[in-house]
């Protein structure tokens, strides 16, 4: 039990930060395309529509622009559902999706940090979670980063980054992992949340080379040029095939 509680220090510090950073933001009026993608958007208003979010691009604004971004109007409609045209639940999801990539990015670091290739000597493992903590926690109320809370329809990118970070965690505990054997459970759960990203926004299809990046960095000890390293073991790029496949679908 006091191992469970100590395991959710990271995140209950990181909920208390963003909601002390961001809390008087949260009853703000609408602005610019906010009245586009939502305020004047009928396609919202019930969830009947909700299929027609990923068949008819044009039900993602009222303006001439056309986009395909099903999950992040999803998201609208249930907040629609919720309270109506009241951007208190539109933020305060735009703030919860904030503080879990936060989360995930604590994890990242947190997970990194202790792999053989990233160690530092001297340093113990309390002190590389605290140093994940801090920089995880700078992300969450750096003002260059508080858009994504404040402007509403700034979401798709909000969005896009949640489940492009929990799909990059899982890889880390999947595919990536320093175990020889490991749970397809991981492998899995990154594809589906890579295409939910893919589903938010088109720059999530990125994630395949942000992961050659993190091997070639990490996974690659003898210190291999890319080239060299994927040719004398072409079994490293069957990992890669699968979101490629996803996105171009």
């Amino acid at each position: 039990m006091k191992s469970l509680l100590r395991r959710g220090v990271p995140l209950f510090i990181l909920v208390l930060l963003g909601f002390v950073a961001y809390l008087n933001s949260l009853p703000n009026s609408f602005h610019f395309d906010d009245y586009d993608a939502i305020v004047n958007n009928p396609a919202i208003r019930d969830l009947k529509h909700l299929p027609s979010y990923f068949t008819d691009t044009r039900t993602w604004t009222m303006s001439s622009r056309q986009d395909w971004r099903p999950m992040v109007l999803t998201t609208f409609a249930l907040n629609y559902w919720m309270g109506g045209i009241n951007p208190v639940f539109f933020r305060l999801t735009n703030l919860a999706l904030h503080i879990g990539v936060a989360f995930f990015l604590f994890l990242i670091f947190k997970n990194i940090a202790a792999r053989s290739a990233a160690r530092l000597p001297g340093l113990s493992t309390r002190t590389f979670t605290r140093l994940a903590l801090f920089a995880s926690g700078l992300f969450l109320v750096h003002t260059a980063n508080s858009e994504v809370v404040n402007y509403i329809f700034a979401r798709s990118t909000l969005l896009a980054t949640f489940f492009y970070v929990a799909a990059f965690y899982c890889y880390l505990r999947g595919p990536f992992s320093e175990q020889e054997q490991y749970s397809r459970f991981w492998h899995m759960a990154a594809l589906s949340l890579f295409s939910l990203a893919v589903c938010s926004k088109a720059s999530a299809v990125t994630l395949p080379l942000s992961l050659v990046v993190f091997e070639i960095i990490f996974l690659n000890p003898s210190g291999q040029s890319p080239w060299h390293l994927f040719k004398r073991d072409p079994q490293r790029l069957k990992k890669y095939l699968p979101p490629p496949l996803l996105g171009i679908a």
